[in-house]
């Protein structure tokens, strides 16, 4: 019998920094490419901090399959210093299919000066055969493990934002 897929997939760091700081490195587009665990992204011309549900920033990314190509990511879940997420949809290819996937993090507060952060990427309402692409989220794990090991370097040796 076949077991049912863990979906979201999920990763958590405890991070030496407060809510607010790691939040405001999460919130602000043009820093990414700094925690990116992936390898995809090249940048963001969005020059300035996500505020709320509905806001979107356009994302470069290249991955070998595509070559360069342009993410349009909606803002879907914004608590300020404590949760924010956002769907993307290709915006470089009209009519592209929406897998409805969605990146999101987490902030725990544990005292003042630490937080544990988890990031999500939820497959959930995506079709099937995104889903087996993209192996129920799998394929990502390591790249998250990546990027919050990056957003822990960053705010160990950067002055809080």
């Amino acid at each position: 019998m076949e077991s049912e897929p863990v979906l979201p997939v999920r990763t958590s760091r405890r991070i030496g920094a407060s809510t607010h700081e790691i939040f405001t490195l999460l919130a602000t587009p043009s820093h990414h490419l700094e925690f990116d665990g992936s390898g995809t992204l090249r940048g963001s011309e969005f020059d300035g901090e996500l505020r709320s549900v509905g806001d979107e920033f356009l994302m470069r990314m290249w991955y070998e399959q595509f070559g360069d190509y342009v993410m349009r990511n909606v803002v879907v879940e914004f608590e300020p210093d404590r949760r924010i997420g956002w769907a993307p949809v290709r915006h470089d290819i009209e009519d592209d299919e929406d897998w409805e996937h969605r990146w999101i993090f987490s902030l725990d507060p544990e005292g003042p000066d630490a937080t544990t952060v988890t990031e999500t990427y939820d497959l959930s309402r995506s079709p099937d055969h995104a889903r087996k692409i993209m192996s129920d989220g799998t394929v990502w794990l390591k790249a998250m493990e990546r990027t919050l090991e990056r957003i822990e370097e960053i705010v160990a040796t950067q002055p809080p934002r």
